[in-house]
């Protein structure tokens, strides 16, 4: 019988000041120390909460944690969405890793590969 470890192996860490507002911790973070905007870009995974102002670890590579903003299959490619939370990629937007975990609603947390 085959064992599902649903555990994060984060396997690069960058460090970069919260410039404009405390984030919640497994959102996507953008290089300038924001939360990333729906469907933009981000430079990785934030790997607890922090405040404004603070240096934060971001996971760039790995399997991390992250909170959903609606329901994910395993395998659906992620984008950012509201709140800088995991939704399943739109056409058009930037993908930022693939679900390695399911959820059934908003405020899960899944896997994601970056």
């Amino acid at each position: 019988m085959a064992t599902t470890h649903n555990t994060e192996k984060v396997g690069l860490t960058w460090s970069i000041k919260a410039v404009t507002a405390a984030i919640s911790g497994q959102r996507f973070a953008k290089p300038d120390g924001a939360a990333a905007s729906s469907g933009g870009n981000a430079l990785g995974v934030t790997l607890y909460e922090i405040t404004s102002g603070d240096d934060m670890a971001v996971a760039i590579e790995g399997i991390v944690r992250i909170e959903t903003v609606g329901a994910v299959a395993v395998n659906d490619e992620i984008q950012a969405g509201d709140g800088a939370k995991a939704f399943p990629l739109i056409s058009g937007k930037v993908k930022l890793g693939t679900a390695v975990t399911a959820a059934s609603a908003a405020g899960e947390i899944i896997l994601i590969k970056l």
